[in-house]
C-alpha cells in the first residue's frame, strides 16, 4: 500500500516536470490556424473576380482581374472597401499566356481594416486534392473540391469544374492557403483549371 502510494506521487512529480509522459504543452502556445477566407473583387469596368484574405488589410487576387484598371472593390458579406494601393507581380505582364498562369498574382491593400482577420498560413501545394473556396454572384459561399493533375515550373492544373468570375478565388490545402484559381486549362478545357502559386506572394 505504501509503495503504491509513493509511485503515485513520484508519477505525479515527474509528469508535472515533463519527464514520464513528456512535455506539457499549453493550449494557448499552440497558434491558430486562419482559414482563408474567400471576398468579391469588382472593377469600374465590370470585372467580378474573387480573392482572399491575407491579413487585415491586405487581399490577393489574380493578376489579370485588374487588366481593365485598377479602379476595384473589394465586398465582404456586405461591406466594401476601398484600395490605398495595388501591386500585380512584376514578372506576369513579361510572360506568355502559356505560362502566365503560374504567376497570375496581385495584392490589393485596403484603406480600412476588416473587422476581424488573422494572418494566413502560406504553404507549397502538394501532389493531392485542394479545394476552391469561393464566393458567387450573390454572394453565396462555395466549396469545391479538384484532383491534382500536375505541375510544371510556377503552372499547376486540377481537375474541378470552375466558372467565370471564380479566377482570384484561393486554393487551400490542409488549411493553408497553397494557390490561386488563375483559369481553365489549356484551350479552355472543361474541367481543368490552372492555379497560381501562393508562395509566389512573398517575392513582391
Amino acid at each position: 500500500m505504501h509503495r503504491l502510494f509513493l509511485f503515485s506521487c513520484i508519477a505525479v512529480l515527474l509528469t508535472g516536470c515533463g519527464l514520464l509522459f513528456g512535455p506539457v504543452v499549453e493550449i494557448e502556445d499552440v497558434p491558430a490556424m486562419v482559414l482563408p477566407t474567400p471576398v468579391q473583387i469588382r472593377t469600374a469596368g465590370g470585372t467580378m473576380c474573387n480573392g482572399v484574405r491575407l491579413d487585415g488589410q491586405t487581399v490577393a487576387t489574380a493578376a489579370h482581374c485588374l487588366a481593365d484598371g485598377t479602379n476595384v472593390s473589394v465586398i465582404e458579406a456586405e461591406a466594401t472597401l476601398r484600395p490605398s494601393a495595388v501591386q500585380i507581380h512584376p514578372a506576369y505582364e513579361f510572360l506568355d499566356r502559356s505560362s502566365a498562369a503560374g504567376l497570375d498574382l496581385a495584392k490589393i491593400f485596403v484603406e480600412a481594416p476588416f473587422g476581424a482577420a488573422g494572418e494566413v498560413v502560406i504553404a507549397p501545394l502538394q501532389a493531392g486534392p485542394v479545394e476552391i473556396l469561393v464566393r458567387d454572384s450573390a454572394g453565396e459561399f462555395r466549396n469545391v473540391r479538384c484532383e491534382y493533375l500536375g505541375q510544371s515550373g510556377t503552372l499547376t492544373e486540377v481537375s474541378c469544374l470552375v466558372r467565370l468570375g471564380w479566377s482570384g478565388a484561393p486554393v487551400v490545402q490542409n488549411g493553408a492557403l497553397v494557390g490561386l484559381l488563375s483559369a481553365r486549362g489549356q484551350r479552355q478545357t472543361a474541367g481543368v483549371a490552372q492555379i497560381a502559386d501562393a508562395t509566389r506572394l512573398d517575392s513582391f
